[in-house]
């Protein structure tokens, strides 16, 4: 235990700093868990249903799993002590165009925190939405980024005049 005034190093069982008088207080512990699941109580708070799937090899991330009736669905990927990943995925039912790379390229340039990259199956798309956040979980600082993260999946439908003739039935 530190002393919270001078920053002695005190015994467990002191009452009192022997250094300065201070009143000796035990480190305060963290109640609640890794940074995955701080995330994951801060989704459910928001409405959100939750499940984290454990990994089943070493090499393997635990995932969260965050569903919304009302907001898109997240994947967040526990990568490290303070990196998740974040992905949503949005599919179409539209055709491939030649100009969906141009206006890709234009949305990543003008978005905040999140990255698009697309895939193209049967000649349909399907567009990812990812961000890295990185650091402690704090609730002010997750909720300013989940906020950013909304606001740019929402700003790309903003970027070109064409995204409805590329993405919208």
């Amino acid at each position: 235990m530190i002393c919270p005034k001078c920053e002695l190093e005190l015994s467990e069982d002191s009452k009192f700093c022997p250094d300065c008088g201070s009143k000796a207080e035990a480190p305060i512990k963290k109640e609640n868990g890794t940074l995955l699941e701080d995330v994951k109580n801060h989704l459910e708070f928001l409405g959100y249903k939750t499940t984290i799937k454990e990994a089943k090899k070493e090499e393997d991330k635990r995932l969260l799993i965050a569903l919304h009736d009302r907001r898109n669905n997240i994947i967040v990927i526990d990568s490290s002590t303070n990196l998740l990943f974040l992905r949503i995925n949005l599919s179409t039912t539209k055709k491939w165009n030649d100009e969906i790379p141009e206006y890709i390229n234009n949305a990543n340039k003008a978005l905040n925190c999140a990255k698009v990259y697309y895939e193209v199956e049967d000649g349909k798309i399907s567009l990812q939405f990812e961000t890295v956040y990185t650091g402690p979980y704090s609730k002010e600082v997750f909720g300013h980024f989940l906020d950013m993260y909304n606001n740019d999946v929402t700003m790309f439908s903003r970027v070109g005049e064409n995204f409805d003739k590329l993405f919208v039935e």
